[in-house]
């Protein structure tokens, strides 16, 4: 029959050529099926102006944007999982976006911030360190970046974030830092 369905979303027409999904009736709407890769993809490619922010020290529109990768992060996860749209690449998008938008936002941190990083070098050294030592390994060990999506991984990093969006748009708060740093800890161990 022409509705011989081969793989999810694509089928095989009377000639035995294989058509998208979003040629068929049964499923017009396929194509958003790649909103939440094309979130992570807008957070890639905001990595680099997040990045140009930093090295122009413009520290408002840093901020802002960092706001925005924040949400956009929340938003496609949300989304896939939400409406069973998860795949690989959009794992692999989504952990290529988060590491870009957390390494620029430490350089961030040190470009706009030097002198709390360097009070507090220690643990933010201990996060650091754990957190590169987990990528290093990862890639030696799998070829390629993990991507952890744990309650207590959401937890350790909605907490890191809070903590760094406190300290860009008000100051500096003890009782906000120390438990983000124990809790990244906890979770990168």
């Amino acid at each position: 029959s022409s509705d011989l369905y081969v793989t999810h979303g694509s089928r095989l027409d009377e000639r035995g050529f294989l058509h998208s999904a979003m040629a068929t009736r049964r499923n017009d709407w396929a194509w958003w099926r790649g909103i939440p890769n094309g979130i992570s993809l807008a957070r890639i490619g905001a990595a680099l102006f997040l990045l140009t922010a930093a090295l122009e020290q413009n520290r408002k529109y840093f901020q802002w944007l960092l706001v925005a990768c924040m949400l956009s992060d929340i938003l496609d996860g949300w989304i896939a999982r939400t409406f069973d749209w998860t795949s690989r690449l959009g794992a692999i998008l989504d952990s290529t976006g988060d590491i870009l938008v957390q390494l620029i936002a430490i350089g961030g941190l040190w470009m706009f911030y030097r002198e709390t990083v360097v009070a507090h070098r220690v643990p933010v050294l201990i996060v650091v360190s754990l957190y590169l030592a987990e990528v290093v390994i990862a890639v030696f060990r799998y070829g390629r970046i993990s991507s952890f999506h744990t309650f207590l991984v959401r937890v350790a990093a909605s907490a890191l974030g809070i903590f760094v969006l406190s300290l860009f748009f008000w100051r500096y708060v003890d009782w906000i830092f120390y438990p983000a740093i124990a809790l990244r800890s906890e979770e990168r161990r």
